[in-house]
């Protein structure tokens, strides 16, 4: 206990507040990017106009939201984007952006993310940036890496086992050092988290209860939401899975991340500018036991490590098992797996919850270069878990495999982050992965450049509802609706995908690229190259029951849905109190049996194709009669409610703002022609194609 409160009095210490991001209210730290994408003014009063909000703006305001089921745990940053069909597209910009601009800093990526869960810490701070502080009260400047390792990591009266680090050469020595000074600083704030006021002596322990197996703690927390296939259904009888919600402190886990990741940036940065010195050719690898956790150094050959708490690997073709950047207990809450170069193994099917998990601390792996292939069984590759889950791959053609979901940049009460910064790399799972946002949980995934594949299987995750099985992917902000069930109902959280450049594929199913559901936000955005997309129903900003779906193709030649079996409802899909948006910015597309633009119940739907020669196609008999399914801007008319409904507008718009573009015959719709499918007085529906960018 005194050593936690040395450190703990050492943080305020060891860091210092700067004033130099120039960071906003909203948690974002740059307006520069891609822009804003909205109609011509004239042509957005015409549309305005024709759908009965003139002068009006084309949302709900908080008022008119209050009609719709108030559940614990709705993001203000979820409900602000409600107010304006146009919002989740400019917050989607706004977030690729950021996470783009920042990608070679994963400190301001995690604060920018815990922004949005309203859990702003750590804002201000840096570490010192004199190159021999070392920012640790007791430790002078010049001190050597050792001398600094020796206080971090010694006993009070210096006899205790060491960890020696001859045979690495200074800047070896220095990262090392950091990195530890990184987990010692932030472990206290990460503790806290849990609020428990309990200690406990299992080294597979959870923060409320002793001598419990890290399993059983993962399986609780987890309970409320596994094997949900979106039948609302699901009961668990275990209330301490609830209460671990309710008692969380989401500020202190993002403050201890902070502290850890500003100190990991610095450190690797620090790292990256130094001259190369020389490392033993026999050098072996370290091991070292601490109370808090364990430490691991390997050298430039090919090691196998196995579950260590922070492992360092200076390169080599390695294998990596056992848990690996994820925490074993609440006193070794932070978990580190640093590789800088090498073709790697990172196999973390053994346990669930694995590479670079954040179970009630910080998971984090970092590989600097090589051709990985990271896999899990269920929950991992940046998955955040009562706090930040973190993988960063700078380079390589990389695979991701899930077995079955919770990856790849997902989260729970957290932070999870994949971040692939160059490579032609294969994304692989089954469902609530890639960029996919739970309850108190953003998920991002971002891939800064490469011809990447993403793969989500057609099978594994099925619904009786449905009839096939559910996604959730790419893009997807998810809440728990239980009101068949336990009635445990939760507020979604935001999944974002970003990538950056490259010509992409994308197979995926139900709920995905870009959607919400149940108080959830799902954001997708893709830079450029020419893309090709296979998917299902409620897809590509799409919204079900008050939610939030924002889908935005940058640039290139796309292929949407050119399939015959293509018979669902997507692009612009918005039911019950949602928006819905979906905007491909410029090429020549293919859209094949498009919806476009199509409100069910009280939600706002915008499709925009803004610049291009676009052929629609239609590839399954048309009824005119079957307003659920209608294409271009459509609306399905309902008998009256007698409640708040009848107040709400229905509003489905379809526009084609430039190009010579080719529809379907039969269909109403057509080059240079505006149409209106329904007229009022709540249900509108509304299309237009025309040359309004010259």
């Amino acid at each position: 206990m005194q050593f936690l409160n040395r450190f703990s009095l050492a943080t305020s210490l060891l860091v210092a507040p700067i004033l130099a991001f120039g960071q906003a209210a909203d948690g974002l730290f740059t307006r520069a990017g891609r822009q804003y994408l909205a109609p011509p003014n004239d042509l957005w009063q015409q549309i305005q106009k024709a759908v009965g909000r003139e002068g009006k703006t084309m949302g709900y305001s908080f008022e008119e939201m209050l009609g719709y089921p108030t559940f614990e745990y709705r993001l203000r940053t979820v409900e602000n984007l409600f107010r304006d069909i146009l919002a989740p597209s400019e917050y989607g910009g706004l977030m690729g952006n950021n996470l783009l601009a920042y990608a070679n800093e994963p400190a301001q990526l995690c604060y920018m993310l815990w922004s949005q869960l309203e859990a702003r810490a750590g804002r201000e701070w840096a570490v010192p940036k004199d190159k021999g502080d070392w920012g640790v009260p007791g430790i002078p400047k010049e001190a050597t890496p050792q001398a600094a390792v020796d206080k971090l990591l010694g006993t009070p009266d210096g006899k205790g086992a060491k960890l020696v680090l001859t045979g690495l050469d200074e800047r070896s020595q220095r990262l090392v050092a950091r990195i530890i000074v990184a987990v010692k600083i932030s472990q206290p704030y990460l503790g806290r988290a849990t609020n428990t006021g309990k200690g406990y002596s299992s080294p597979d322990g959870m923060p409320w209860q002793a001598d419990i197996p890290r399993r059983f703690t993962y399986d609780l927390l987890v309970s409320p939401y596994l094997g949900d296939v979106n039948d609302d259904t699901i009961i668990v009888e275990n209330r301490e899975a609830y209460d671990a919600m309710r008692n969380w402190d989401a500020n202190y886990s993002a403050f201890g991340s902070a502290l850890f990741l500003r100190h990991f940036d610095a450190a690797i940065a620090e790292y990256n500018a130094s001259v190369p010195g020389k490392t033993s050719t026999n050098f072996k690898t370290i091991r070292f036991q601490t109370f808090t956790g364990s430490f691991v150094i390997g050298g430039t050959g090919s090691d196998t490590h196995k579950n260590g708490g922070i492992v360092i690997d200076f390169g080599g073709n390695d294998a990596y098992s056992g848990l690996i950047g994820a925490p074993s207990s609440n006193l070794e809450n932070v978990s580190l797996s640093l590789d800088l170069g090498g073709n790697d193994i990172y196999d973390g099917t053994a346990d669930d919850g694995n590479i670079g998990c954040g179970l009630f601390g910080i998971g984090m792996v970092y590989d600097a270069a090589g051709n990985d292939t990271y896999r899990v069984k269920n929950g991992g590759i940046g998955f955040g878990l009562y706090g930040t889950g973190i993988v960063v791959d700078r380079k390589g053609n990389d695979t991701y495999e899930a077995k079955k979901g919770w990856a790849q940049g997902a989260a729970y009460a957290g932070v999870g982050l994949l971040l692939d910064n160059e490579g032609n790399d294969k994304y692989r799972t089954i469902c609530m992965s890639m960029g996919f946002g739970g309850t108190r949980g953003i998920g991002a995934m971002v891939d800064v450049s490469g011809d990447d594949e993403y793969f989500t299987a057609d099978t594994g995750n099925d619904s009786k509802a449905w009839g096939k099985t559910v996604s959730m992917t790419l893009g997807c902000g998810y809440g728990r609706r239980c009101d068949s069930g336990d009635g445990q109902n939760q507020g979604g959280g935001i999944g974002i995908v970003v990538e950056g450049a490259g010509d992409d594929k994308y197979h995926t199913g139900i709920f995905t690229l870009g959607s919400g559901y149940w108080w959830g936000a799902g954001i997708f955005e893709e830079r450029g190259g020419n893309d090709t997309y296979r998917c299902t129903h409620y897809s590509m900003g799409s919204g079900a029951h008050f939610a939030v779906g924002s889908f935005v193709d940058l640039a290139g030649d796309d292929k949407y849905n050119d399939r015959l079996d293509a018979v669902e409802r997507w692009a612009a899909i918005g039911r019950d109190g949602s928006m819905a948006v979906c905007i491909d910015a410029d090429g020549d597309d293919i859209w094949g049996n498009l919806t476009g633009g199509h409100s069910d119940l009280n939600s706002y739907a915008l499709f925009w194709d803004r610049n291009g020669n676009d052929t629609y196609k239609r590839m399954q008999p048309f009824d005119p009669a079957a307003l659920g399914n209608r294409p271009f801007g459509s609306a399905v008319p309902y008998p009256q409610f007698h409640n708040f409904r009848d107040r709400l507008p229905s509003v489905g718009v379809f526009i084609d703002t430039q190009g010579a573009d080719l529809y379907p015959p039969g269909m109403t719709a057509a080059e240079n022609q505006s149409w209106q499918l329904q007229r009022g007085p709540m249900f509108w529906g509304y299309g237009v194609d025309g040359n309004y960018l010259n």
